[in-house]
């Protein structure tokens, strides 16, 4: 039984992944409904897309060389769940399309938006979370979740460290990169609001980088940039309230 529920699942899958890869496709209502139906749902959904494009990738490379047959590296194991039908499934999809997938064509960067005076939570797969003021908007990449573009409203970033890969926030030319982090900042008309809560961050790393740590932030303007100091457990108390969640990659 478990493994036709797991077939079932990964039939699933693949139509979403084929059918979002279409670009007249439009049913996101309906993909993110059955992504949160079950908590399942999600990590095959992205299991399967990583494999998938490890397999365009290595196709890619054969055709234009890059690689021999005889030495190509195998693409990342898909997890044992996936299973045999889906292993089929796959090589099947990358063969009509000889290498360019149809899965390719879908935005790599995607945009998750908040319902006015609803927040959101999005959970991304590095363990990130993103929490979405009413009426906000952020851009997420597929290929490296690590990187988050804010592009209206406010956010709180509470960030998996990672040393060898931290993550950062972009608002316009400006780029906010982590040091161990809990932040919150709001793009506004002319520049943004950045306050720190837990850890540090740091604006627009490079020589003239500005570190902020718990208990403080920056006002950025076309005027310029000015610190200030913040409460830091006020640091996005506009979350208090209902939250919508989803799961990311």
């Amino acid at each position: 039984m478990m493994a036709q529920d797991d077939t079932a699942l990964d039939a699933q899958a693949l139509d979403w992944i084929v059918r979002t890869g279409d670009p007249a496709f439009d049913d996101w209502p309906g993909f993110m409904a059955w992504m949160e139906a079950d908590p399942t749902h999600a990590p095959r959904y992205h299991a399967l897309s990583a494999a998938i494009d490890d397999g365009v990738a290595s196709l890619r490379a054969l055709q234009a060389g890059a690689v021999a047959p005889s030495i190509a590296k195998p693409a990342r194991r898909a997890p044992q769940r996936i299973g045999r039908w889906a292993g089929g499934a796959i090589a099947a999809s990358l063969a009509v399309v000889a290498g360019l997938s149809v899965y390719e064509r879908r935005p790599q960067p995607y945009a998750v938006e908040a319902a006015p005076g609803a927040a959101r939570t999005i959970l991304l797969a590095e363990g990130s979370r993103i929490m979405l003021a009413g009426g906000s908007c952020v851009t997420i990449d597929r290929r490296d979740a690590r990187i988050a573009t804010l592009d209206r409203g406010e956010a709180m970033f509470v960030v998996a460290h990672d040393a060898a890969d931290p993550f950062e926030v972009r608002v316009g030319e400006t780029r906010l990169v982590d040091v161990g982090t809990a932040f919150d900042v709001k793009r506004t008309s002319d520049g943004m609001r950045v306050a720190v809560s837990e850890g540090a961050v740091d604006y627009d790393p490079g020589p003239n980088a500005i570190r902020m740590t718990a208990g403080q932030g920056v006002v950025a303007t076309r005027g310029g940039v000015m610190r200030i100091t913040v409460e830091a457990t006020a640091v996005g108390s506009w979350r208090e309230g209902r939250l919508a969640f989803e799961n990311a990659p």
